[in-house]
């Protein structure tokens, strides 16, 4: 009897997961691979996107690192610049003459700083490449159950290394 339980674990940790779904910034992503190609479904709203990659052509390693947003800086800084001008003009003679100029700009300003404080830290991402380097996926750890995440991970890195061998051979990649 504590032989079958304990065979029941083993099995119930060895699952053999295609498939991952999860919601990153407003987005459901629905991530599905069978032996030959990796799809990546995203939908938003009134906007659907779906995307089908070759597995023989990803690399067979999957990089954790710490996602940014790459113009951060760049929308910090005219943030900034345009909340400023809307402080500036509000005190300015030219406030009178145009009393709706620094309201919108003092707007303006601060959902463009919002948006970048909002997106900032983005937290700890798996990367998935092309063979060329090309980034094709980015799966948050955050929101996700770490061993749903693992498996489908795992699952996927193995069937990429199986897809590889059958195009470029028994050669080591």
């Amino acid at each position: 009897m504590d032989k079958e339980s304990d065979t029941n674990k083993v099995h119930n940790l060895s699952v053999d997961r295609r498939l991952l779904e999860y919601i990153d910034r407003m987005t459901n992503i629905r991530l599905k691979f069978d032996e030959r190609s990796l799809t990546i479904e995203k939908d938003r709203g009134l906007k659907s996107e779906s995307f089908v990659h070759d597995l023989w052509r990803l690399q067979p390693k999957i990089s954790i690192g710490k996602a940014s947003n790459e113009y951060a800086i760049a929308n910090l800084q005219s943030g900034g610049v345009i909340f400023l001008s809307g402080i500036i003009v509000y005190f300015s003679e030219f406030n009178p003459m145009i009393p709706l100029l620094a309201p919108a700009l003092g707007i303006l300003g601060f959902i463009r700083l919002l948006s970048v404080f909002l997106s900032w830290n983005r937290g700890v991402h798996s990367r998935i490449y092309s063979d060329y380097g090309d980034l094709l996926l980015s799966i948050p750890h955050r929101g996700i159950d770490k061993s749903e995440r693992e498996a489908f991970e795992k699952t996927l890195i193995a069937c990429i290394k199986e897809a590889r061998n059958r195009s470029y051979g028994d050669s080591e990649i």
